[in-house]
């Protein structure tokens, strides 16, 4: 049975972490990395004579915050640079400033520092990533997701890899998942080098990435020390991509169908969310059955069954749509576990049906819930929880998940259809 939990110390209704749900071993992401410290600047933005090395590499935030969901959400992280080197860091980028909290900027760092203290690291970790040549068709059909962070190295050579444009273009055609967020996005630019006579292969996507604005910003003395050979935003539009910016140095997420872009480092956490909304989405679709709530007992013969508790209004893209995930309690067994879930789904609907609640579903495979609401609006979600019966509510899932578990709106139009899809 496939079950994985995103778990994030957030506050109700506040959370953009989701879960995935699947049934057929873990979804596999594929980190892919700059196997550069530098990018090359010059002086002068009319003369290219002379090149600087600025240092560089990977932004923290923008690769372990994705990262990590990824990880605590029981998903196989793989990694990858050009040469199979481990890849460098941004200095610039070492700073509480980019994440949440000082706790989450030091979680990175501790996950970062011990897997580079591992001895003898396995092939494919980030101590040891995998060489691009070696990863063959075989080995990318067992995965579900790549996913790129930027900093500013993939600009000085994820642009223009070839085997990277392999791997990209093998993805591209099977429709699996891409996202890329800050200067990660110049990897797509690999898919067709500037020399090939054939079509990119994200002509007319929708995606972001570093803006021009953002990029005037950083080319200064104090900064980068010099200007880039190219600017992202440009360099996407040239190749034959739908550019969206937004405000710079705002969190800004742009999906695509299988192409999920984020703009700057800000935009780490709701790239994340977005991504794992999708993967939870599409593998919710392989539930064993869906089965209408009938109110009796849960038990094992539950396990990976979509519940329809409740069904009211099934366009999902209207009103407020929200998923809660909750992993059990360690100490309390599956026997014991069925039945308190269901006496909890019972008392949601028995409280919140004449409150705002539109749809429920739930599905569970005996370790974790995954429950998708709909509201009338937002005003009422809130307010329900807010009554003596919501409070209860609250308490009484924290006798049965841990402490960990979320409540997190979805506002992505296509989540939002594929919802309404399944619910017809």
């Amino acid at each position: 049975m496939r079950a994985f939990i995103i778990l994030v110390l957030l506050s109700v209704l506040t959370s953009t972490q989701v879960c995935v749900a699947q049934n057929a071993g873990p979804s596999k992401v594929l980190v892919i990395l700059s196997g550069a410290d530098y990018v090359e600047v010059s002086k002068d933005v009319s003369d290219r004579s002379t090149l600087l090395k600025h240092p560089t590499g990977y932004y923290l935030n923008e690769l372990m915050v994705p990262t990590l969901s990824f990880l605590n959400a029981g998903m196989e992280v793989e990694f990858a640079t050009p040469l199979g080197l481990p890849a460098m860091s941004d200095i610039n980028s070492m700073a509480a400033r980019y994440f949440k909290s000082e706790t989450e900027f030091q979680e990175a760092k501790a996950w970062r520092d011990s897997q580079l203290q591992i001895a003898k690291p396995e092939l494919g970790s980030f101590g040891k990533p995998y060489p691009f040549n070696s990863i063959q068709e075989e080995q990318l059909a067992k995965f579900d997701l790549i996913f790129i962070p930027g900093g500013h190295a993939p600009m000085q050579d994820l642009y223009r890899d070839q085997e990277l444009g392999r791997i990209l273009r093998y993805f591209v055609n099977k429709g699996k998942l891409i996202s890329a967020i800050c200067h990660g996005p110049a990897a797509l630019l690999s898919l067709t080098p500037a020399y090939a006579n054939t079509p990119w292969g994200l002509s007319n996507f929708r995606m972001t990435g570093f803006s021009n604005e953002e990029e005037h910003y950083a080319e200064t003395p104090d900064r980068l020390g010099g200007f880039l050979k190219f600017h992202l935003e440009d360099a996407l539009k040239n190749a034959g991509g739908l550019t969206d910016m937004g405000t710079k140095f705002k969190s800004h997420v742009v999906r695509d169908r299988n192409l999920v872009t984020g703009q700057n480092p800000q935009s780490d956490t709701e790239l994340s969310a977005l991504v794992l909304t999708i993967i939870a989405l599409r593998e919710l679709k392989n539930a064993r059955a869906t089965s209408n709530w009938d109110g009796k007992p849960l038990n094992e013969e539950s396990s990976n069954i979509a519940l329809k508790i409740l069904q009211k209004n099934p366009a999902w893209e209207s009103g407020f749509t929200t998923v809660f995930i909750g992993k059990k309690q360690n100490g309390l067994s599956e026997n014991a576990f069925w039945p308190q879930l269901g006496n909890h789904i019972d008392q949601v609907t028995k409280s919140f049906a004449n409150s705002g609640l539109q749809n429920y579903w739930a599905w569970s495979d005996g370790n974790i819930e995954i429950a998708f609401q709909n509201w009338t609006d937002e005003k009422n979600a809130t307010a329900a929880f807010s009554t003596p019966e919501g409070q209860a509510i609250v308490q009484g899932a924290s006798k049965i998940f841990e402490a960990k578990s979320l409540f997190s709106a979805i506002k992505d139009r296509e989540c939002l259809v594929a919802l309404n899809n399944l619910a017809r």
